[in-house]
């Protein structure tokens, strides 16, 4: 396969190379404003519209090469509209591990802009292993290997974090159609070093498949998960371990994506015990049971046989109702108009049915939505209590959340001069 070297100066310039070249000879050892995914969307309490990007320094520029920051192009591109998608790879990337995008070259263009890609104090060591590592791949009962708690984990401590193996634009998701991104794909994680090939070939694909393609495209389609990197365009990536995390209505690990860093987090949501699966949600699962069951199956192939949609007919009606009195609860808190039907009573008791229902990964969303209603009644103390609950909990998922974040800090730093401070009276 031909490869074009792409080099950003003042102008795009594209000249044939060979990727082995590039290659080491041995591979190291190894709605709102930031849209928050799985988390809901909730009201934006602010009108900071920027994510700030934090970098950490901890590599040391002299091990990496002007190769390091080369991108290589497929042969093979296709248009859509005005706009032509190419496979492109930088196979230095992350310590040799590599990182393929599908993209067009103007979107390229600004992504290899990015602090991550130019600066090698602010690449991922995702190669790092703990001393005492927090899982192990298992083989599932009907579900492939996944990832199971190798010691007792606390709540909210850090599980994994990994760089993506390839990040597919959103415009070449929805347009391309299967025939021309399944080649696009194929050649992008074809281009990668064999290593990260693997990772990305073993992981499940809940279907038959029967060629090389097929495995390459269903696996995509059935373990991205959606990284918007702000200012650029909003991606669906596939990480290695990450994709491991099977799904479940009522998961025990939520995850969060830094765009500063490309790196996807995973942290436990409770204390789990040794031996218990690792899950996440693949969707929003603040749904019905009939209404979760028609997500799994035709949005990822298979039929969820979690512990919440396998429960009792008595077990899943309360959990029904209980979901339903929450979409309720939402749409009247989040109303800020005067008619609103909103109270304290009713954030307290969406914080009560949050927990009931076993909503331990979104439960910040349920504090976020009480502390602003107690504020605007004017009690500061049950405003800043349920806002410390809030940052408490979602510290670890800052870099998808930071403007909410910011807003309860503002709340607890003092709630009488907050934006919401008393503003449900005022509308009287």
């Amino acid at each position: 396969m031909r490869h074009s070297k792409l080099i950003f100066t003042a102008l795009i310039k594209l000249y044939p190379t060979a990727l082995g070249a590039i290659l080491p000879e041995t591979q190291p050892d190894a709605q709102a404003v930031c849209p928050v995914h799985p988390v809901g969307v909730w009201p934006l309490a602010t009108s900071k519209k920027t994510c700030p990007i934090d970098l950490t320094d901890f590599i040391d520029d002299e091990a990496f090469s002007d190769q390091d920051y080369q991108w290589y192009r497929s042969d093979k591109c296709h248009r859509v509209g005005s706009e032509e998608f190419c496979a492109f790879t930088q196979p230095s990337f992350n310590a040799g591990h590599g990182i393929a995008l599908v993209t067009t070259s103007g979107i390229l263009e600004k992504m290899a802009s990015l602090p991550v890609f130019t600066d090698p104090r602010a690449q991922p060591l995702a190669w790092i292993q703990s001393a005492s590592p927090a899982y192990q791949d298992e083989q599932i009962p009907g579900k492939g290997i996944g990832l199971v708690a190798k010691r007792p984990l606390r709540n909210n401590e850090g599980l994994l974090s990994r760089a993506p193996i390839v990040m597919v634009d959103d415009t070449a998701f929805k347009r391309l159609g299967r025939a021309r991104l399944t080649e696009l794909l194929t050649q992008a994680i074809g281009d990668l070093p064999e290593t990260y090939q693997g990772e990305y070939l073993n992981l499940t694909t809940h279907l038959h498949v029967e060629t090389h393609q097929e495995r390459v495209y269903e696996i995509f389609m059935r373990n991205d998960f959606v990284t918007p990197v702000e200012g650029i365009r909003e991606f669906h990536s596939v990480f290695p371990h990450v994709s491991r995390l099977n799904h479940a209505c009522r998961p025990n690990s939520k995850y969060t994506f830094d765009a500063s860093t490309l790196t996807q987090s995973v942290f436990a949501a409770t204390e789990i015990a040794p031996g218990v699966e690792l899950t996440v949600t693949y969707f929003d699962s603040i749904q019905t049971r009939s209404q979760r069951q028609l997500m799994s199956k035709h949005g990822w192939g298979f039929e969820c046989t979690c512990s919440h949609c396998s429960a009792t007919e008595e077990a899943i009606e309360q959990s029904d109702e209980r979901v339903e009195q929450i979409i309720i609860l939402q749409r009247h808190l989040d109303d800020y108009s005067a008619t609103s039907a909103a109270s304290p009573e009713k954030a307290e008791l969406l914080v009560k049915s949050f927990k009931d229902e076993g909503l331990v990964t979104r439960i910040v969303e349920a504090y976020y939505r009480a502390a602003i209603e107690y504020n605007s009644v004017g009690s500061a103390a049950e405003a800043v209590q349920f806002a410390k609950l809030c940052v408490e909990e979602g510290e670890v998922l800052e870099s998808s959340i930071r403007p909410f974040m910011n807003n309860m800090r503002e709340l607890i730093r003092d709630p009488t001069t907050h934006w919401t401070w008393k503003f449900r009276l005022n509308a009287e």
